[in-house]
């Protein structure tokens, strides 16, 4: 293909740049611009990848660059160091069995505010998994979530009840890192003891995907590298700044800026309508659509088929629900392992059965 200016100023910038950020928008060819780059030098790279299957995909475009998840890097960095098993490594633990293995009691508060066992255990669970998200090398106050029944104590006594969170939040991360103990470090778990290790990549240079949803103890981690760095995303694609993810981006200052704003995947009509809706966002750059394509806008259709964008599992049962007492046919598109498996065991129980391990 012919690279586009935008393309040859992105390949320009990362010959002369430790730091490049790219903001590319929908469907403007992120990963083929990273390819550009690669090929522009014979330095050792790695390509780090949201999830696994893009991973493997990218990793048949890209010749001479390791194409790697940053949760692949750390599994195998721990896996050689400790002694843990697969289980211990990303097993998962219920509020209910955690509690039942710490021996949690009723957590009192005040008067009028008491955790149940489960409710204590999920409190210190979601204090570690803050903790192994962000990038601190120790469990802290600022780690305990805000949940809106403690938000409303007195000063004094949040304050006293966010230590306690912590501490005992610190004492369970002790557990879950040693290798006797029955309590699993989790995916989260190991990259963030993979982190804390102050890991030095083998590459002259790194490239970000996704940088938009970037972990913080991932940031931190490749902040910290002496190699090149290329982060490239659409912060108009945050989708999991509820994980305390970050924009990168945004966060790491300096280096050079550049921009992918032709997309590939629709013609000019759409990308007009895109460009209103991300200019009332604050949006500067005007999206351009590819010239090569032509896209229609059809008016809205009685009966058409909708679309509904889910973050949870309990949103999605609700309009699959909802969609099913209307007499429609609802399709539910990934990550659908999980509502599976809770019918079939609801299915099991309800037939007198148990459920399944």
């Amino acid at each position: 293909m012919t690279p586009t200016d935008e393309q040859r100023a992105a390949t320009e910038a990362f010959q002369h740049n430790r730091l490049l950020k790219i903001t590319a928008f929908a469907g403007a060819g992120k990963t083929t611009t990273l390819q550009l780059l690669a090929e522009t030098s014979s330095e050792r790279g790695l390509y780090l990848a949201f999830n696994r299957q893009i991973a493997v995909h990218a990793q048949k475009r890209f010749k001479t660059v390791d194409c790697r998840t940053t949760h692949s890097l750390a599994w195998r960095a721990i896996q050689a160091k400790r002694d843990y098993s697969v289980e211990k490594m990303q097993g998962k633990m219920s509020p209910a069995a955690l509690a039942d293995l710490l021996k949690l009691e009723d957590f009192k508060i005040s008067a009028n505010v008491t955790f149940t066992p489960i409710q204590h255990a999920h409190l210190l669970a979601r204090t570690v998994a803050r903790f192994c998200q962000s990038a601190d090398d120790e469990v802290c106050p600022g780690h305990v979530p805000h949940y809106q029944r403690i938000e409303k104590l007195p000063p004094a006594l949040l304050a006293s009840t966010r230590q306690y969170a912590a501490e005992r939040a610190a004492d369970l991360w002790n557990r879950m890192t040693h290798p006797e103990d029955p309590i699993a470090l989790g995916h989260d778990g190991y990259l963030k003891l993979w982190a804390l290790g102050k890991p030095r990549l083998p590459f002259d240079y790194v490239l970000l995907d996704e940088a938009q949803d970037t972990n913080p103890v991932i940031l931190e981690t490749l902040r910290a590298q002496d190699c090149r760095l290329v982060v490239v995303g659409d912060p108009w694609q945050m989708i999991y700044e509820f994980r305390n993810a970050l924009n990168a981006m945004k966060a790491l200052k300096g280096g050079a800026n550049t921009y992918l704003t032709q997309s590939f995947r629709f013609g000019d009509a759409l990308a007009s309508e895109a460009s209103k809706v991300l200019s009332t966002l604050g949006e500067r750059k005007t999206l351009r659509g590819n010239p090569a394509l032509t896209t229609e806008i059809l008016p809205e259709e009685e009966g058409a088929p909708d679309c509904v964008l889910a973050r949870t599992n309990a949103s999605v049962m609700a309009e699959t629900i909802a969609a099913l007492a209307a007499g429609k046919s609802p399709y539910i598109l990934g990550g659908t392992f999980d509502l599976k498996r809770m019918l079939i065991d609801v299915t099991a129980l309800k037939s007198g059965r148990a459920a399944i391990p």
